[in-house]
This record gives C-alpha cells, structure tokens and sequence, in this order.
C-alpha cells in the first residue's frame, strides 16, 4: 500500500524541475570544441525526435560549397523538418544589419529564406536589440551553447568553445529564454512573390 501511494505521489510530480538564473542543475556536460562542433550537432538533429529550437547570432549558407560545415548543419534541419520533427529557428537581426552596414545581416536573411523554403519556422529578433546567442536545445533534453557561430571560420578555422548539455532541466529553462525572444520578434518570415520581379522576397509577419 505504501509503495503504490510513493508511486502514485511521484505521478503527480512536475516531470522537469523549473530552475531560477544562477541555480545549479544536474546534467551531463561533453565539450565539444573547434572542429568537433560540427559533427555533433549533426548527430544530435539527426536523432531529434520532437524538436529543434535555435538562435544563431550567425548562419550563413555557402551555395558555391554545399559541403561545408554550415551547409551540411542547415540540411540537417532541413532533414529533420522533412521528418516531422517542429524545427524553429531565430536569427539576428540588429538596426545596423538592415543599413547593410553589418556583413551577418545579409546572410541571415539568406539561410532565413533557405530555411523558410524547407518548411522551418524562422524569425528574426528585434531590430532594437542584438542577439549575440549561440543556442540550440533538442528534444527538451539536450542544450548546446558556446562561441561557435555556423560560419566556415567558426566551424573550420576558429579556435571555438561549446558543450552539450544533457538536462531536461536545463532545456527547459533554455526553451522558456527561446520564447522570451521569440515574444520580441516582429514576426515569422513569410515567402512572397514579388509583383514587380519575378524574384522571391522574404517578409515578416505577425
């Protein structure tokens, strides 16, 4: 009888505890660094079940190399959409980037469109504030943060930093930072045609 009520108790148990800024939290932590970055994130989409939920201050995708890194990081999403899994992505964008002043603001809107086209759900951040985050959180299990932009120098040349992080716990309060960002966003990016050119343009929308 005691058993059944222990069991019954742990039932009704929130299954992720929530954590509060600075509060430790356990987890298993593998770094993966420099050129071991790429590989793992790869692996790590390959096997989401449920859900991807990325920012990137910095994405680019090189049409002229479609074997590097960040080309082969972006297929992987691509991949992992196709599967049904919910991938959503946010990208910078800083006042700067829409002057052009900035070299990142162009090619975000680039890998924006790419992805919008293989069915990902990508916003950009508010014009007002930089996002300079490096995040990825998969399946509400894994985070991975770190330096590493998904450039060619960050993920070929770079001395670069990141670990994967195996806690639920962490995930979570990563997922409610994504939604804080994502609440900041104007809005999603939409494929439009262009009356004018026979060209796809990118929007945003509510």
């Amino acid at each position: 009888m005691k058993k059944t009520i222990f069991f019954a108790l742990l039932l009704l148990l929130p299954p992720v505890l929530r954590l509060s800024a600075g509060e430790p939290c356990p987890g298993l932590i593998s770094p993966v660094d420099d050129r071991a970055y790429t590989e793992s994130v790869i692996s790590l989409i390959g096997n989401a079940r449920s859900a991807v939920n990325i920012i990137m201050y910095v994405a680019r995708r090189y049409q002229k190399y479609p074997d590097s890194p960040s080309n082969r990081i972006l297929s992987a999403l691509a991949d992992a959409a196709q599967r049904n899994v919910s991938v959503t992505v946010i990208l910078d964008q800083s006042e700067e980037s829409k002057n052009g002043e900035e070299e990142y603001g162009p090619d975000n809107s680039e890998v924006g469109l790419y992805l919008v086209k293989k069915g990902i759900s990508v916003y950009l951040d508010s014009a007002k504030k930089k996002t300079h985050a490096k995040l990825i959180i998969i399946d509400g299990k894994y985070t991975v943060v770190g330096s590493t932009n998904w450039t060619y120098s960050a993920l070929a040349k770079n001395n670069e930093t990141a670990v994967i992080i195996d806690s639920p716990s962490l995930a979570d309060h990563y997922l409610r930072y994504f939604e804080q960002v994502k609440k900041e966003s104007p809005g999603n990016l939409q494929i439009t045609k262009s009356r004018r050119k026979s060209r796809t343009a990118v929007k945003t929308e509510d």
